[in-house]
């Protein structure tokens, strides 16, 4: 949260829970009750220890900027194949990235290779499923199985980044689909 979102913050905690300046001033440790003033008034910066000092007096949380996403199973980048669950631990990612729904799933298979390598990771947000061109999807056919595929339109059809030519393209109007949701965040987990 910037300085003026905190300023905000911190007056909506001042007003709810009743606390003037001067005790801030008092119990924050600042020198005077003027200082609390021109830091609401944006005469002041505010320093980080007294940023946490006034956060744990008001019992302001500060919002994490980061999330910790379950990795589920297993998603084909290749062909059609059933998903595999088993929990594979968690991955961090931005706190902007993705709702509170998203999950993960290791990749398998070399049809996404150019952005999504086998063994890395993709972060799923199932509460985004319109389809934007050069968008990448988890999609799921009419026999439960997945695949991760580009997006692009004109005609509508999904897609493989790949550097090995045997996958092709799928034709929506040949390919009864569900989007679960858009890759939001990938990662790979080996060192170079």
């Amino acid at each position: 949260m910037d300085e003026t979102e905190f300023v905000a913050a911190m007056k909506e905690a001042m007003e709810r829970l009743g606390v003037s300046q001067g005790r801030i001033a008092r119990e924050a440790g600042f020198t005077s009750q003027s200082a609390v003033s021109n830091i609401l008034h944006g005469k002041r910066r505010v320093r980080l220890d007294e940023r946490a000092a006034i956060e744990r007096l008001l019992e302001m949380r500060p919002e994490s900027r980061v999330q910790w996403v379950p990795v589920i199973g297993l998603a084909s980048a290749g062909l059609w194949q059933e998903a595999i669950q088993t929990p594979m631990g968690d991955r961090p990612i931005s706190s902007r990235s993705a709702g509170r729904r998203a999950f993960g799933v290791e990749i398998k298979g070399d049809s996404m290779d150019r952005l999504l390598p086998e063994g890395g990771w993709a972060i799923v947000d199932p509460d985004q499923t319109s389809l934007y061109a050069g968008r990448v999807y988890l999609i799921e056919n009419e026999h439960h199985e997945t695949t991760v595929k580009r997006y692009l339109g004109d005609p509508a059809r999904f897609e493989p980044v790949s550097t090995n030519p045997a996958h092709k393209l799928l034709e929506l109007d040949q390919t009864p689909f569900r989007v679960i949701g858009r890759i939001v965040a990938y990662g790979f987990d080996e060192g170079l």
